[in-house]
C-alpha cells in the first residue's frame, strides 16, 4: 500500500494485489494513521485490487465509519469487476461513492 498526502487535505490510499483477510488489518492501520495525522478527503484507490474477499469488504465498512466519525470525506476508486462485482453482490456499492477515475472524485 501507497500513500499519498497534498496540502489541500487529500489523502490517496493505493492498495495493490489482495485485499483480503492477510491485507485487511494493514489498510487498516494505514488508514488510521493517515486519519490520526489529520485530512479531510481520503481515496482509495483500488483500481489495481485483483480480488476483493469479505475481510477486504469489513476492512472497506470499518474505513467508511471512521471517516464519519472523523467527519472525513471518502471516495473509492475502482473500475473492474474484481471490486465491482463484490460491492455490488452484497449491496455494499450503494454504500459508498465510487468513482472510476481519481480526478472525478470531487
Amino acid at each position: 500500500m501507497a500513500t499519498q498526502r497534498e496540502a489541500t487535505g487529500l489523502t490517496t490510499v493505493k492498495v495493490d494485489g489482495e485485499l483480503d483477510m492477510l491485507t485487511a488489518p494493514t489498510l487498516m492501520s494505514v488508514v488510521d494513521d493517515e486519519l490520526d495525522r489529520g485530512c479531510n478527503r481520503l481515496l482509495v484507490d483500488l483500481r489495481p485490487v485483483r480480488f476483493l474477499g469479505s475481510s477486504g469488504l469489513t476492512a472497506l465498512i470499518a474505513v467508511a465509519r471512521r471517516c464519519a466519525t472523523d467527519q472525513v470525506e471518502l471516495r473509492l476508486v475502482a473500475d473492474g469487476p474484481s471490486v465491482m462485482r463484490p460491492l455490488e453482490i452484497t449491496g455494499l456499492a450503494a454504500a459508498f461513492t465510487t468513482v472510476s477515475d481519481p480526478l472525478d472524485a470531487w
